[in-house]
C-alpha cells in the first residue's frame, strides 16, 4: 500500500469515526428530550385533566368538581379515554421528535418509532377490548 492510499484510508475513517459521534450526540439528544417529554389530555367536558410522561406512564391527573357528578362507570370511562389520549400525545410528540432529529424517511426514525410503539401501552378502544365493567368502588393507590 503506498503512503497516498494510506492515507486516504486514515481519512475515510476518521470520517467514519466522525460520523458515528455525530450520530451518537444525536441519539443523546434525542434521548433527553424524550425523557422530558409529556403528553396531555383534557377530558371533552373539562372533568379530568391527564398527564402521562414519555412511557405513557401517569404523572399528573387533575379533577374537577364536574367529575364528582358522573357515576363511577362514567368516571372511569371519562378517565380511560382521558389517559389514552394523553398517551397519543405522548406519541406524537415523539414521533416529531424522531423526525425533527433523524428525518422522516431515517431507518433510525423507523426504528425508534417501531420500539416506542411497542412499549406504549394501547388504548381500549385500540385493541378492540370493550370497557371493563370496574364496579362501584374507586381506588387510589399510594
Amino acid at each position: 500500500m503506498t503512503s497516498e492510499a494510506a492515507m486516504a484510508q486514515i481519512r475515510r475513517i476518521e470520517e467514519q469515526v466522525a460520523q458515528a459521534n455525530q450520530r451518537a450526540d444525536l441519539m443523546k439528544s434525542f434521548q433527553q428530550r424524550v425523557e422530558e417529554l409529556r403528553g396531555t389530555a383534557t377530558s371533552q367536558r373539562r372533568e379530568v385533566s391527564v398527564q402521562v410522561d414519555s412511557g405513557g406512564r401517569l404523572t399528573d391527573v387533575e379533577f374537577t368538581a364536574g367529575f364528582a357528578k358522573l357515576s363511577t362507570q362514567e368516571m372511569a370511562d371519562v378517565f380511560l379515554r382521558t389517559l389514552a389520549a394523553a398517551r397519543k400525545d405522548a406519541a406524537a410528540t415523539a414521533r416529531i421528535l424522531a423526525i425533527d432529529t433523524f428525518g422522516e424517511d431515517s431507518p433510525v426514525t423507523e426504528q425508534l418509532l417501531a420500539a416506542y410503539e411497542r412499549t406504549m401501552p394501547a388504548a381500549p378502544e385500540e385493541t378492540g377490548a370493550p370497557p371493563k365493567n370496574r364496579g362501584p368502588i374507586l381506588r387510589r393507590e399510594l
